[in-house]
C-alpha cells in the first residue's frame, strides 16, 4: 500500500516532513518496488477538486500514464463527492470514492470553514476488489448515502451517480 498528496489538493504541504508528494518519480518507483517484490499496488491518493464530480484532466492524464507501465489499484480521496471509476487494461482507478462517514465539522486548519453535508456529498462508495497473482480479476461497487442518523446501502440512487460519472 503507497499513499501519496498530490500539491494540488494541499499545496501547503510540499515541505512537510512525512508527506509522501505524488509525482511521476515517486509513483512509479513505488509501482516499480510493488512488482519486484511480486505485490500487487493500492495506491491511495489524496487528489482532487472538492465538491467536483470529476477528476481533474491531469490526474486522468497521470493515472493512464502510469497503466501504461504496471497494473494497479488506485483508489483517490480528498474533493468529498463522487468521482467514479475507470479501467485502463488491467489497472483499476476510483478518483474519489466520496465521503463516506464525515460528519458536518469546523475546520481547524483554515479559519472560520465549516464543511456542510450536502446531498452532494452524503453519496459515497465501497470497492471490492478481487485480485489473484497480481491481476484484478473483478470488482464491485458498493454505494452508500449517509443520511446524517443511518446509512443507506446499495442506494439505486447513488449507484446510478458513480456509474454516471464514471469514465467510459
Amino acid at each position: 500500500l503507497g499513499g501519496f498528496c498530490c500539491l494540488s489538493a494541499h499545496p501547503s504541504q510540499a515541505n512537510n516532513s512525512g508527506v509522501n508528494t505524488l509525482s511521476y518519480a515517486s509513483f512509479r518507483g513505488f509501482l516499480d518496488m510493488a512488482h519486484a517484490q511480486g505485490a500487487f499496488p493500492l495506491a491511495s491518493v489524496h487528489w482532487g477538486d472538492e465538491n467536483i464530480h470529476y477528476p481533474r484532466e491531469d490526474h486522468v492524464l497521470f493515472a493512464r500514464l502510469m497503466a501504461l507501465k504496471h497494473t494497479f489499484l488506485l483508489h483517490g480521496h480528498h474533493p468529498h463527492v463522487v468521482q467514479g471509476l475507470e479501467r485502463c487494461d488491467d489497472t483499476l482507478i476510483a478518483y474519489s470514492l466520496g465521503n463516506f462517514c464525515t460528519d458536518e465539522h469546523v475546520s481547524w486548519s483554515i479559519r472560520d470553514m465549516v464543511v456542510r453535508h450536502t446531498p452532494e456529498n452524503q453519496q459515497s462508495f465501497l470497492l471490492g476488489v478481487t485480485v489473484e497473482n497480481c491481476k484484478i480479476l473483478g470488482y464491485e461497487v458498493i454505494p452508500i448515502t449517509d443520511m446524517g442518523d443511518s446509512l443507506v446501502i446499495q442506494d439505486q440512487e447513488a449507484l446510478d451517480n458513480i456509474a454516471a460519472y464514471s469514465l467510459q
